[in-house]
Order: structure tokens, then sequence, then C-alpha cells
């Protein structure tokens, strides 16, 4: 006997035969089949056994139906229980002011690219500036980080410790087919121009971005690379020698970095400053401090601007020499003047300096040259990443990191 009939099942007569069966209506008229089906939980009069097993069949078909009607109805409902695990993530986003949030969109990385989950952020100058209105950035700020690899094209990478150069080039144009991927007129740069940050759970970067931590470097050390490396890229850019006499202006985080880059190459070097806690850092190092009211007019060879502020560039006008090189490190949210007069007259050679090489910056964080942990000054949650960039901006702090992991 065939227990699945379908809809052209012939319409049962009254009549029928031993073994089959049939419903009785209020007239005692015969139904058909299939409205059988469509009321399963009606009353039946069943002539036989083989009767009973063909209904009890065609009710579990009907409940197997409806039971796919409930998956499909409540399917959506499902995905809001579980969407935060899967879809959403945490983050700190700025839109004229910053804020934290659970629920912001978890990024899709396109091709190419890597899915990093982030586990350490620090709070950079350019992050503060951002607060300022820097770039007129709108979304989740952040750029010096350490993470895990969770998903990419590589299965090499997937699990490894990882931070990741900035600039997202796009591979094609003059710039990046002459080795000047950092200038890419079609580039986005992490957490300030068109590229969400790493004060968050998750981040994407293209797979060629990123450069692997070796295990002796510690997660708070890792976060650190890319400021180094952009120390590091004043050397790319100027030959700096022992017999050079060179100033640094500016004790803050970046400053303390390129006194201790700048160090290695024998030179006769001063940093200056205005905090004598920051400045006793730099001192435990072996490197001679002092305050700029204190240095004379046309005295070093080459100058770092480091100092974050108008002042800074004009002090480094007044104290190098004619002929010499100024390196410029400062990006201001609020526009500047610079006395171009001072540059013609004393012939003077103005650099701008920003992103720099990972690879130098990694081993000498390995090899111990240069000292990073003694500029942490705290160590916040994602959570309370609002406290932490309050605390940053405060003038006698250096470096704060943001754990994303729970702490």
């Amino acid at each position: 006997m065939n227990l699945y009939p379908d809809s052209s099942f012939v319409e049962l007569r009254s009549r029928a035969p031993y073994g089959t069966w049939r419903r009785t209506g209020k007239s005692g008229s015969p139904r058909s089949l299939p409205r059988l089906k469509r009321g399963y939980d009606r009353q039946y009069r069943v002539a036989s056994t083989r009767g009973r097993e063909l209904l009890y069949h065609l009710k579990v078909q009907h409940k197997t139906r409806m039971s796919q009607f409930y998956k499909l109805l409540y399917y959506p409902l499902y995905l809001c229980v579980f969407k935060v695990k899967y879809i959403q993530m945490r983050a700190l986003v700025f839109n004229k002011e910053l804020i934290y949030r659970d629920d912001y969109p978890k990024p899709e990385p396109m091709n190419g690219e890597a899915l990093i989950r982030v586990t350490h952020a620090g709070i950079c100058n350019t992050d503060l500036e951002i607060m300022k209105g820097y770039m007129n950035f709108t979304g989740i700020p952040g750029h010096e980080f350490v993470g895990v690899v969770e998903s990419s094209v590589s299965e090499e990478l997937n699990g490894r410790r990882v931070t990741g150069e900035i600039n997202l080039a796009c591979g094609d144009c003059h710039y990046c087919r002459n080795n000047m991927r950092n200038h890419c007129t079609e580039r986005s740069v992490l957490g300030i121009y068109n590229k969400d940050g790493v004060f968050a759970e998750f981040i994407t970067l293209p797979v060629s971005n990123l450069h692997f931590i070796p295990d002796s470097v510690s997660d708070q050390e890792a976060v650190f690379t890319e400021p180094l490396a952009a120390a590091y890229e004043i050397l790319e850019q100027v030959n700096i020698t022992s017999d050079d006499s060179v100033c640094i202006i500016g004790d803050g985080k970046l400053g303390l970095l390129v006194g201790q880059v700048l160090s290695l190459t024998g030179c006769r070097l001063i940093l200056l400053g205005k905090h004598e806690n920051k400045l006793t850092v730099i001192k435990s190092k072996g490197i001679r401090t002092g305050y700029a009211n204190n240095i004379k007019e046309r005295e070093f060879d080459i100058v770092v601007d480091c100092s974050g502020s108008q002042t800074g560039t004009d002090t480094a006008l007044n104290i190098v020499k004619p002929g010499g090189k100024i390196i410029l490190k400062t990006t201001l949210a609020e526009k500047r003047s610079v006395d171009l007069n001072s540059v013609v007259i004393h012939e003077l050679t103005l650099t701008g300096s920003r992103c720099g090489p990972f690879p130098p910056a990694i081993k000498a964080i390995e090899d111990g040259k240069v000292d990073v942990t003694c500029l942490v000054s705290g160590l916040f949650s994602l959570e309370d990443g609002v406290k932490a960039f309050n605390y940053a901006s405060r003038k006698d702090v250096l470096k704060v990191i943001i754990k994303v992991d729970s702490l």
C-alpha cells in the first residue's frame, strides 16, 4: 500500500471497500483526501488497521511540514540572539565625540585580506589630534596594535601573532609601482583616513601589510612597532654620523623613541623637553637632556621636531645651523604657519617624516636595543577606552595601552 499519496489521489466514494477509510461530515457525505490532509486534527472514522496506519503517516507528514515552517519563522529570532557573537563587536567609535559601543558591525575581510583579533592597542598623539578634528575622521580610531590572525588566504598566517603597516595602497598607481606605497593617491590609512582602526575586537588588513611578532616580544612591547618604525624612518631619510650635532625637540612618546634610535648612531645628541618626569626616563638611557630656553641659536646640524606644537617648529628654525636640516615629525589638527624667510636666508632643508620600516623596529625590540616598556604609563580595558583617552591627554602621561581582551 502506498502510504504517501499525492494530491492526485482519487476522491474516495462513500461506499469504500473494506480496508480503506472515509470521513463522515455532518450530512454523512464523504470528503476528499486533500481536505483530510489539511485537517488532520479532525475526528475520523477508521475502517481498518491499514486505514489507521495511513492516517498516522498523514499526520507525521503534516507535522514535518509545520516544523519546517516554524524554523523559517523563528530563524530571524535566532540571528538576533546570536548576532553579538557572530556579527557584532565591541569598539570605540568617534563621531564628534568618542563613545564605547558593543554593537558595531564586525568587519568582513576582502580578497587578499586577513581578519585579525586585536589583543592590545596603543593611543598615539595622532589619535588625540583626531579627537580635535584631524583629517575629519569618523569611525574607529587607532593604528598601533598587536593581534592574532583569525582567518586569511594563507594558512601559515592563521593563529600567528602579528602587527601591521597602516597604509593600504592600491598597488597600481605611479607611486605604488615605484616603491612609494605610503604615498599612494588612492590609499586609505588605518584609523586615520577611510579605514576603521584598531580600538575594536577585530580589524582587517591586507596580508602584505602584516609582520610576525617574535615569541620573545610581549604584546605590550609589540604595540610600539609602528611608532618605533616611524623613528627609524629618519635614518632612511638622513645620513647621521658621529660627527653630527643633533637635537630632538619634544619629550613625548615619539621624541623618547627617536632619542633612543638616534643615539645608536653615536652622534652628539641632546633631547629638549618641558616635563622633568619624562626627561628622567631618557636620562636613564644615557642621553643628555635640556630645556629650550637654555639652547643657543644656530647650534645644531640636524634638528628633529617631535614636539606636537607650533612652538616646536619655531624653535627648530632658530637653533639649526645655516645649511642644516630639520626633520618634521609633528602632525596637528590646526593649521600652522612657518617662517619661510628663515628657510631661504639660512638655506635650510626641511624634510617631512612619517611612517617607517617595520623589520628594524621589531628587531630592535627583540634585541633590546630600544627599551619601550619604560614608556608605558597605563593599561585600560576597551570598555574604559574613553577614560583611557582622557588620561592619555594629560601632559605628564606617556603611552597608554588599551587591552582589547578582557582584563
